[in-house]
């Protein structure tokens, strides 16, 4: 995955009030059971940083799930790219970025 990329289309469409873009880092609010939390994502090698603020710390198992469901991390992206493979419009666009998430090559 293109984390960059990635961060950068959901900040190019974050919701004021909710979501931040800033310096590559992906902030955003969210109702956990506890009470209102915000996580913050950036990339860090090669993998990602999640940063939470929670009301109750309880909440932490909210939060990552939260992270791992805006980027995707339970998808299987050769499973992916071997389907979407099939297709001649999209084969030629996995070859040169195998991965690929939706948007984050705007």
């Amino acid at each position: 995955m293109d984390l960059d990329a990635t961060l950068a289309f959901l900040g190019r469409r974050a919701i004021a009030g909710v979501e931040t873009y800033d310096a590559g880092r992906y902030t955003r609010t969210i109702r956990a059971a506890g009470g209102p939390a915000r996580i913050s994502l950036r990339p860090a090698g090669a993998g990602v940083t999640l940063e939470a603020q929670l009301t109750d710390p309880a909440d932490l198992p909210e939060a990552i799930a939260c992270a791992r469901r805006l980027l995707d991390l339970d998808a299987d992206p050769t499973a992916i790219d071997e389907r979407l493979a099939a297709e001649p419009l999209f084969e030629p666009l996995l070859a040169v970025r195998p991965g690929l998430r939706s948007g984050s090559s705007e």
